[in-house]
């Protein structure tokens, strides 16, 4: 079976806290880094849907104008509509240009972790890797990296074929985000949000509220038959 880990890390258990929490920032700040760069590309039409059931369906805005309205949520609904498209992408394999779930699996041998990243290439491609960690790839389909000699890279062989002979069994899965199971209620969805979303003051918190809350206004379901 020809193997192919292009991207790994490996560092001791004691420095594996400390990894997984670095990589789970840099992953987390990436997705948003897309997103932020996207969302001026959300076609209007599909965020003046969002706005128009807003004013039809929220109490706070009875009295607010139509501009009002777009002026606190117009980001707001640009951000649902990725997620709505990410959520669709991920329950779809085939589709999957905004697939958003992400996270990294962790391998435990001997003392040491082998970590394997998951999702988007844009959530770890550059991923400063600590002075206590290795990149710590395989592939037997090209040559090796010159600087890894021919007894590592044995090395690595022998203890990625153990690793995946037994990869159920040793493997512990980190999602930082996941959306594929439950939209609304996703891993990390509530983090991703507080940090996607330019802070406000108040009107930031009510948004934070109302993403909850809008599971029973139906936003969602209008949204998603857009997007769909």
């Amino acid at each position: 079976m020809s193997v192919k880990i292009y991207t790994a890390w490996r560092c001791s258990l004691e420095n594996l806290p400390e990894f997984h929490a670095l990589l789970h920032e840099h992953m987390m700040d990436s997705i948003i880094k897309w997103v932020r760069v996207f969302m001026p590309n959300i076609k209007y039409e599909l965020v003046a849907k969002g706005i128009e059931y807003i004013k039809n369906h929220d109490p706070w805005a009875k009295d607010k104008t139509l501009e009002d309205i777009r002026i606190c949520f117009d980001e707001w609904i640009r951000l649902k509509i990725i997620l709505l498209l990410a959520y669709r992408d991920s329950t779809k394999p085939e589709v999957g240009a905004f697939d958003l779930d992400c996270g990294f699996n962790v391998y435990i041998s001997k003392g040491h972790a082998y970590i394997l990243p998951f999702g988007k290439r844009c959530a770890y491609d550059d991923f400063a890797i600590p002075s206590f960690a290795e990149q710590y790839g395989f592939w037997d389909n090209t040559d090796k990296p010159e600087e890894v000699s021919e007894e590592e890279w044995k090395k690595r062989e022998d203890e990625w074929g153990k690793i995946l002979d037994n990869m159920d069994n040793l493997r512990l899965q980190h999602h930082v985000l996941n959306l594929s199971n439950n939209f609304n209620m996703g891993t990390n969805v509530f983090s991703f949000l507080k940090k996607a979303v330019p802070s406000r003051g108040d009107t930031l918190s009510y948004l934070f509220f109302m993403d909850y809350w809008d599971r029973n206004m139906g936003i969602n379901e209008v949204l998603m038959k857009e997007v769909s």
